[in-house]
This record gives structure tokens, sequence and C-alpha cells, in this order.
């Protein structure tokens, strides 16, 4: 019988992590030398704004572990105990953290598809290709590279249940991150999903920022984007 790892978690201690990662994002924004609409800048406050809503979310989990929660709510009580409530957080937390993911993925992919398109010989339909050939326009490093394939894989197990579809043994700064087909992938906790964010926004993002020109504006596919809310 194949398992999947369930990691308990110390609330407070994660909310603490997430704060870190919003004043992360903010602070990398604050020290860009690009312009405020330039995709190497406004990717930070996009990543900030999903942040801060993880950190929401965790914040509000809290009350899940309170009988009176689920008395006010008009649940019937009876049955209701500290496992319950414990496997109810848990649920909720991982809902809350795959959905991070699957925002900030989008946002990072379309990050690297914008500098990818600055230089015509570089872009490409399939977002694996688009990042090696980044990569090699850059001369990224390899765990940079092999960062972005392990947060891919994560990220596309979702479509499978997070199930892996092929076998990978991809390293990362000395630990190898083993993906076996058709087992499920045990790195997808909150914990590790707010790790591989904060290592993208050190590595990946940071050299690619760093190593290319801010002489080539990269105008952000937002930057002329207005919202307005109904009544």
């Amino acid at each position: 019988m194949k398992e999947i790892i369930v990691k308990k978690v110390n609330i407070d201690d994660i909310i603490n992590e997430i704060d870190d990662l919003n004043q992360k994002c903010l602070t990398k924004r604050s020290e860009s030398i690009y312009q405020d609409n330039d995709a190497r800048s406004l990717i930070f406050i996009l990543l900030s704004g999903y942040v801060q809503n993880l950190l929401l979310s965790l914040t509000l989990s809290k009350e899940l572990q309170e009988i009176e929660f689920y008395e006010k709510g008009g649940y019937k009580t009876e049955n209701i105990n500290a496992a319950y409530m414990d496997k109810v957080v848990s649920n909720y937390i991982n809902g809350a953290s795959n959905s991070f993911l699957i925002f900030a993925f989008v946002q990072i992919e379309n990050y690297l598809r914008l500098i990818a398109e600055k230089y015509d010989k570089i872009k490409h339909t399939k977002i694996s290709i688009t990042v090696k050939n980044l990569g090699k326009k850059f001369n990224l490093s390899a765990d940079c590279l092999n960062l972005w394939k392990i947060l891919s894989n994560i990220r596309n197990s979702m479509h499978n249940g997070g199930i892996s579809s092929y076998k990978a043994n991809i390293p990362y700064k000395g630990t190898q991150y083993k993906f076996v087909k058709n087992s499920p992938i045990n790195y997808s906790s909150i914990s590790d999903i707010l790790f591989f964010i904060n290592e993208l926004l050190d590595n990946l993002i940071s050299e690619l920022n760093e190593k290319s020109s801010a002489e080539d504006y990269i105008e952000h596919n937002y930057a002329n984007l207005t919202v307005e809310r109904e009544d």
C-alpha cells in the first residue's frame, strides 16, 4: 500500500513563516532597480498579494480548533472532538496551501514567459523549454533550473490528484527529490511549498533579475489593467 505522508504543523509557526515570506516579497520590490510596471519588479507585489491571502486563511483557520466555531455554525457537535477538529484544520490548510501554489505558480510562469518574449528566439509554448532556454541565455545555475523542475512536478501532479505521472530524481542543494511514477508526491505540504517559493525568490527570480539588463524594459501584461469594483 502506498502512503501519503501528512505532516503535522504548528499554525503559529506557519503564520510566522508566511509573514516572513510576505516581508521578503515587499523588501525585494522596494530594492528592485526596475520600473514599477516591469515584470521583474511587479512579480513581487503580485506574489505578496497571494501570500497575504494565505496569511489571512491560516489566521482564520485557528477558529476551526475551537468547538464554539461549530456551535455557532449550527453543527451537531456531539461527534466533534479534538481528532475531528485536527482533521478539519489539516484539510483546510492543505486546500489553502494548494490554492496558493497554483496562483503563485501561474504568476511565476507568466513572469518567465514575459522575460523570454523579450528575446524572440528563446520563447516557446512549453514552459519547460522556455525555462531551459532562459537558463542558456542567462547562464542560470543548475540549482535554479532543478528548483523549477521540482516545483513544476509538484504543480503538475495536481492534475492527477497529487500522484506523480513519471519517475524523476532531481538534486537541489545537496538533497535528492525523488518522484516515483504512480505514487503520491510527498513534497507538497504547506512547509514544503513555503520553502520552495522562498527558494525561487532567492535563486531563480533573483538570478534572472540580476543577469538581465535594466535597459531592456519588460512591461508586465498587467501594466495597463484597471480594476473597477461594482457597488
